[in-house]
């Protein structure tokens, strides 16, 4: 990092840390709360949730999408791709307490499966969110159980299959995902180790097996995890906290049916440890200090050098072969923040903040062979992948720091308002370039009391992106390269592709220049309160991404000429929609001549227009949660297709280096679906008698009709008809349904437990047919059918 670089990011910090105080004690008033839902352990244990963060983040959160069903045991120690609006999922934001548990390498997902009984509670923040949570669309922050005054003891078993899980509707496509067997086991211990200390210790055990397109792998997925979490009160305004977690998952590897390995697996295991010093003292001055580390450890055993993949159906090849390789990923957190003591009064409450996070991706074992690449079940490309001979190492390190302070203006106004810092450097071992951030995000909410019970919020924030460690690979000398041939010549050489360097540190890298994306978001909102048990929200959110990150070509002169075909529509036998088509055909002459930078391409930037309508009720016997969105999120894709690793605007891709990807690129995003409504209930019946329910019902995916360009030199392309969402598939809709019944036994509370997914069975189809034909928007594959499953819950 240049040294002026490095002399500005001081002096911010320096700014931000020494600010003045503007009064002397701190006020109770709270801060306007972010968008999203809290889910306290109680509740979480009486919902069909499997036991499943993702779930949790999938069924019941209306402005939240995943790319696959994670309900009803169908993801046991699986990860989940989830994002809202316009956030990216690549940039979802994971922690436990302050301690940042996120995957560096962009999967999107947290290091270790996050057991959904683990936790105190949940809580989820999809806008209006504070200093210290930066990302643009997603945070999901988890606080570990702790122990009480009494010991308590739980046991929890449950499980399915056979004709528990239903098969395939009859005369119907096949489901895209559905359970064989599942068992599932937990025990807790909580209680006080002394009369300063308690402690929480647990630990969770799942297997199961499913269907993927009716393709069962050779291997069961089995997930074990154990927690213990210690907290000693050494005074009455001091506590000192120590969490471990260890964690080991085995699943099919993802893309088995495509390395034709049906009895390739995953292996990860993980280990998070943190800990936090907390002082409180009652005349004010609060601070809390806390240190956290977490890694987990990759390795797929999958035996096969040789690949068939189809472009459409499994995605891009790079991301599918990066798939392939053994990693070891890690997050090491340091962090204070700090409430000063304020005079009695005072209209003020701050809190500084600073943190410094490093992050860090070793791959090694990278898949080398051969990539034989489909479209629509015709041989189009051959890609060689050759081994690099090193381990690739990125890392990530990053300085932030906060100040904030909630201000009651007046008895009816209250502003919330903060500015942080960042101070980002990444970059990977050997590489010539590397990426320099330094970033100021303001955030300032305003809070109107329209009387006692309502409520106007106007909001404005500004949110970075996180330099995950896919876009390091750019430059990156042992990362991969492969030499691609179109299916019809194997022997000629068309094209090199990185991200690697392949020994030519000129072939690919990152520009010195490169800007950081970033989101504004703007939010205005209406609450009402009815007591203290009910809340109406109406929210308009708006937000916008730019400096978009891409892969750019380096060659000065396009090695494509144009040519057109007719496209006949999509009413075959109706001329009014037939029309021109242009595709683009790569010179011989060009051949083998390729460099990528990674860059900010001059595109349009994303964008996001949101209504987010929420009511929350809680009391002794009810709790309801209904939230309903109707939204637009629109921006440039990575690559073509509708996939998460396809329509996203935060992926590294192929949009620039082909010009056949470029064709109506800018179109309705992965996340975006339209119209949303999700409704979770929980109600208990006298005589220890519940009864959970989730309903959902999401608008269907965008995508777009694809045309085939064939005898193209490069082999065959695909390439848009139209932008994404000029089509949608049909609508999710499940319903979910837990039923209990406790039962005492001597000094023991048992519960009797009746999870019912996707209870009416509904037959969704949640892909079509995408190519141009007499077949377009045929349905190929449903949502799952439903399962029943069986548990008891013993408690003493």
């Amino acid at each position: 990092m240049p040294v002026t670089t490095r002399a500005t990011s001081l002096a911010l910090l320096v700014l931000l840390l020494s600010a003045p105080v503007f009064g002397q004690t701190a006020t109770s008033q709270a801060t306007i709360p972010a968008l999203g839902a809290s889910f306290p352990a109680d509740l979480v244990s009486n919902l069909p949730i499997g036991d499943s963060v993702y779930a949790i983040l999938e069924t019941t959160q209306s402005e939240v999408i995943a790319d696959r069903f994670n309900n009803g045991g169908l993801n046991v120690g699986g990860d989940s791709r989830v994002g809202g609006f316009l956030g990216s999922w690549s940039q979802t934001l994971f922690r436990v307490g302050d301690i940042d548990i996120t995957d560096p390498s962009g999967s999107g997902a947290a290091l270790f499966v996050p057991d959904a009984s683990m936790w105190q509670r949940i809580n989820i923040a999809t806008g209006l969110m504070p200093a210290d949570l930066n990302t643009p669309g997603l945070a999901v922050s988890l606080v570990p159980r702790r122990g009480g005054a009494t010991w308590e003891r739980t046991i929890t078993g449950s499980g399915s299959g056979g004709g528990l899980a239903a098969a395939g509707p009859a005369n119907q496509p096949i489901p895209i995902a559905r359970l064989n067997t599942l068992s599932f086991g937990s025990a807790r211990v909580s209680g006080p180790l002394s009369d300063r200390a308690t402690i929480a210790t647990g630990i969770t055990f799942a297997r199961g097996s499913s269907y993927s397109r009716e393709q069962l792998a050779d291997s069961a997925s089995t997930s074990a995890t154990g927690f213990a979490h210690i907290v000693f009160t050494p005074s009455s305004d001091r506590e000192m906290r120590a969490l471990a977690i260890v964690q080991r998952t085995s699943t099919p590897f993802g893309n088995w049916h495509a390395f034709q390995s049906p009895d390739a697996t995953t292996q990860n295991t993980a280990v998070h440890l943190q800990a936090t010093l907390d002082r409180h003292p009652a005349d004010g001055g609060q601070w809390r200090a806390y240190a956290g580390f977490t890694e987990r450890f990759r390795t797929n055993e999958i035996g096969s050098s040789s690949v068939l993949l189809d472009r459409v159906v499994d995605g891009p090849v790079p991301q599918a072969i990066d798939s392939a390789a053994d990693t070891n990923a890690g997050r090491l957190s340091l962090g204070a923040r700090f409430t000063p003591h304020l005079a009695s009064g005072s209209r003020h409450r701050i809190e500084y903040g600073v943190d410094l996070g490093s992050a860090s991706t070793h791959t090694s074992d990278a898949f080398s062979g051969t990539v034989r690449e489909l479209i629509n079940g015709t041989p189009a490309r051959i890609w060689t992948y050759a081994r690099p001979g090193d381990t690739s190492s990125r890392r990530t390190t990053t300085i932030t720091a906060h100040a904030g302070d909630v201000m009651t203006v007046s008895p009816k106004l209250t502003l919330d308002a903060s500015l942080r810092a960042d101070v980002v450097h990444g970059g990977a071992a050997g590489a010539t370039t590397s990426v320099n951030w330094t970033s100021l995000l303001p955030r300032a909410y305003l809070r109107y009391a329209l009387g006692e019970r309502r409520a106007l919020v106007f909001g404005y924030a500004r949110s970075a992106n996180t330099l995950t460690h896919n876009w390091l690979a750019f430059g990156d000398p042992a990362a991969s390269t492969a030499r691609v041939a179109a299916a019809a010549a194997p022997n000629v050489l068309v094209s090199r592709v990185g991200p690697g360097t392949g020994g030519n540190a000129s072939f690919s890298g990152i520009d010195s220049d490169l800007k950081r994306p970033v989101t504004d978001e703007f939010v205005v909102g209406f609450e009402k309160r009815r007591g203290q048990s009910t809340r109406y929200t109406l929210t308009g959110i708006i937000r916008r991404e730019s400096n978009l990150l891409g892969v750019a070509p380096t060659w000065s002169t396009s090695p494509y000429t144009p040519i057109s075909i007719s496209d006949a529509g999509q009413d075959r036998d109706n001329p009014i929609d037939d029309r021109a088509l242009l595709g683009y055909n790569r010179l011989q002459s060009s051949f083998g001549q390729d460099g990528y930078l990674v860059t900010n391409p001059a595109q349009k930037a994303a964008r996001a227009f949101a209504l987010r309508m929420s009511w929350e009720h809680t009391d002794d016997r009810l709790f309801m949660l209904f939230g309903a969105t109707a939204s637009a999120a629109q921006g440039p894709i990575s690559n073509r297709g509708f996939g998460p690793l396809e329509n996203d605007q935060d992926q590294p891709g192929e949009v620039f280096t082909n010009p056949n990807a470029g064709a109506y690129s800018y179109g309705r995003l992965f996340a975006d679906r339209a119209f949303t409504i999700k409704w979770t209930t929980l109600y208990h019946f006298p005589g220890n008698f519940s009864v959970g329910g989730i309903a959902r019902y999401q608008d269907g995916q965008p995508f777009s009709r694809l045309v085939i360009f064939q005898n193209l030199n490069q082999g065959d392309e695909v390439v848009q008809a139209y932008p994404n969402a000029g089509s949608r598939f049909t609508f999710t809709g499940t319903f979910d349904l837990r039923v209990q019944k406790g039962f005492t036994v001597g000094a023991r509370r048992v519960d009797a437990i009746l999870d019912a997914y996707n209870l009416f069975t509904r037959a969704n189809e949640v892909e079509e047919f995408v190519f141009t034909g007499p077949a377009f928007r045929t349905p190929t594959a449903i949502q799952p059918p439903h399962s029943i499953h069986f548990g008891l819950r013993v408690s003493f």
